[in-house]
């Protein structure tokens, strides 16, 4: 499990990724996002997410650690999405 901090701005941090960071990160960072939701909300409350993974390992609790965290890994998650779409004329899925 890995956060790329590459810039402040998730924006730009997503377009700094490297191709191969683009395709792998998507699921990493939806992993960290969907654990802190099970940890933080109860293992039932979202049945649609990703299972918990990697519970206590240094990234999952730095993202559940503080909202401010959480908000920019999500925005992160969000342009790093919209960068595979640009980079491979294709769509992941759509977030809400």
């Amino acid at each position: 499990m890995n956060i790329f901090y590459l810039d402040p701005r998730p924006d730009t941090a997503a377009e700094m990724h490297c191709d191969k960071h683009v395709v792998k990160m998507i699921l990493e960072y939806g992993q960290l996002l969907s654990t802190a939701h099970r940890v933080l909300d109860g293992d039932d409350a979202h049945p649609d997410l990703y299972k918990i993974a990697h519970k206590n390992h240094p990234s999952t609790i730095w993202t559940r650690s503080s909202s401010q965290h959480y908000d920019w890994l999500f925005r992160l998650f969000r342009m790093v999405s919209a960068e595979y779409s640009i980079r491979y004329s294709k769509d992941t899925f759509k977030v809400h």
